[in-house]
């Protein structure tokens, strides 16, 4: 009785601590990550489980899985936001922006052949 008493309140205080994170607002990771992706964030390991369409509330909603030592912590649905799509392309035709990807990414950019691969 005592040890699952224990492993509930060890669960919640790393649930509590979680969504104190999400109520600041801050930016853990700054970047892309595709279905299936992962990240680490300290001990845990955060995932990108599935996205899907929420036609009721037209936003899209992204499955995060927080794990540690192979073992769920929280899973649920959070809310995406959608870029501007007049600002992605803006930046797509963009060269310097383009270029900087480019390099991001590992290509050559001298090289045209990367370049065209990009």
């Amino acid at each position: 009785m005592k040890k699952n008493l224990g492993l509930i309140l060890g669960l919640l205080i790393i649930m509590s601590s979680i969504n104190l994170a999400v109520a600041e607002e801050e930016l853990l990771f700054e970047g892309y990550l595709n279905k299936g992706d992962s990240i680490l964030v300290g001990p845990l390991v955060v995932v990108l489980q599935d996205v899907r369409k929420d036609y009721v509330e037209n936003e899209y909603k992204a499955m995060i899985l927080i794990m540690k030592d192979i073992k769920v912590l929280n899973m649920g649905y959070a809310s995406l936001e959608v870029p501007n799509p007049d600002k992605i392309q803006e930046l797509l035709t963009n060269t310097t922006f383009l270029y900087a990807m480019a390099e991001t990414l590992g290509y050559n950019t001298t090289n045209p052949i990367e370049l065209a691969q990009f």
